[in-house]
């Protein structure tokens, strides 16, 4: 269960993460939260050691890719906690990260929330939470004849 948890929640986070430390433009949100909390400095400080020379890319790996881990990470994870038993009474939990996702683009639309709205994050988020399912609840089911053999 430990390597599901690390595999397909902590991975695509840490990933997700450092793509939008080292790649992205600092005036994101993401930045404006690590101010407020005062990491901004550290952040920038790490940084420049990976990406010294500032580079910024506009391609999907940097823009559309964290968003979809991020949501491929959440919905893993309540994969993982429903261990495969999602139903239509539980179906709501694990819809959760893509309703969330969509909403902040949702938002983005609306200029409720600072960014852009675009229908290929929407995309990546589907990809993503049906992706989840689909490796997931393989990955389950094949453990779970393992343990009974």
């Amino acid at each position: 269960m430990s390597r599901l948890v690390f595999f397909h929640v902590l991975l695509p986070l840490l990933i997700g993460f450092f793509i939008y430390l080292f790649f992205r433009e600092d005036s994101l949100l993401f930045f404006n939260w690590a101010e407020k909390i005062n990491l901004y400095n550290i952040l920038i400080e790490i940084r420049s050691i990976f990406n010294p020379t500032n580079l910024v890319f506009h391609n999907w790996m940097t823009q559309i890719l964290p968003d979809a881990l991020w949501c491929y990470s959440y919905s893993s994870f309540f994969i993982i906690v429903l261990n495969k038993q999602i139903n239509i009474k539980n179906i709501w939990l694990f819809s959760i990260p893509f309703f969330v996702a969509v909403g902040f683009e949702f938002f983005q639309y609306l200029s409720i929330l600072k960014g852009t709205f675009d229908l290929y994050d929407i995309f990546a988020y589907l990809l993503s939470v049906i992706l989840s399912l689909f490796l997931l609840t393989k990955k389950l089911k094949k453990n779970e004849t393992s343990t009974k053999n």
